[in-house]
């Protein structure tokens, strides 16, 4: 095995047709309730190309920013007027692909993201009937831990893509994501760039204070809201609709206080 620990990042300077080639060969399309065309594939075979080095649990230096170079060259090579693919679902099948032939990370993933995207159908199903119709309805999600923006960009994408038919035009969906990581944030924030949802996301910082502790969340997301819309509509946030926590386990219980 070689010395280089980046090695098995794989060059974004090389051709990733012997990857797509792989790729196209164990993908099975299969239809998702509500939202099209999905893919699922094997977790042996999509591992396969990845060295075992970066696999589960692997942690390296600038994993982070190579996967954000990967998405950046992979969009720009492969869009073309043709493509009716939504720049979100690019987004995010550039990141799967990363993880599953490059190098494991701390991603939400398809599979998880199944069980996240029917719950918050639900949340928003059941907010639409209890809500009044005379205006669009204010749909308020938080995401604690943003990482690299793969589930601000999956939750997002579920308004981009219309998933919620009659339901899209009258919801008024916006995302408050929270990330401690200085670093994380830029490959977050530049990566919701490139996915082209940063109408629906806003990206909250939290950075940590010298005694090892964070700002009140609650705090910020209420300072955020208001930010975004307070000054127009006169109004501060009682509650949030739906939440997702996937950051610093030990902080699950006091962040959600």
């Amino acid at each position: 095995m070689s010395d280089d620990l980046y090695n098995c990042f794989g060059s974004d300077d090389d051709s990733d047709s012997t990857v797509s080639h792989t790729l196209n060969n164990e993908e099975t399309s299969v239809e998702a309730s509500g939202m099209g065309r999905t893919t699922e594939q094997s977790t042996s075979q999509r591992n396969s190309a990845r060295d075992k080095s970066c696999g589960v649990l692997a942690f390296h230096q600038n994993t982070e920013q190579s996967l954000l170079m990967h998405v950046q060259n992979s969009i720009s090579t492969s869009a073309s007027k043709e493509d009716e693919t939504l720049p979100c679902e690019r987004v995010l099948k550039e990141i799967d692909k990363f993880c599953s032939q490059r190098h494991w990370m701390m991603c939400v993933g398809p599979e998880k993201g199944a069980i996240i995207r029917d719950t918050m159908q639900k949340a928003i199903g059941q907010h639409m009937k209890t809500s009044p119709r005379q205006r669009k309805t204010r749909f308020v999600a938080v995401e604690l831990g943003t990482y690299c923006g793969y589930g601000s960009i999956f939750l997002s994408s579920m308004l981009k893509q219309q998933v919620f038919q009659q339901d899209h035009d009258s919801l008024d969906f916006h995302l408050f994501t929270v990330e401690i990581n200085p670093e994380f944030q830029k490959v977050a924030e530049k990566m919701i760039e490139l996915a082209e949802v940063q109408d629906l996301v806003t990206v909250v910082e939290n950075y940590l204070l010298m005694d090892g502790s964070t700002s009140d969340v609650g705090e910020l997301i209420k300072a955020s809201y208001a930010e975004r819309f307070g000054n127009a509509v006169n109004e501060e946030i009682d509650c949030i609709d739906f939440l997702m926590i996937d950051h610093d386990k030990d902080s699950y219980l006091s962040d959600l206080k």
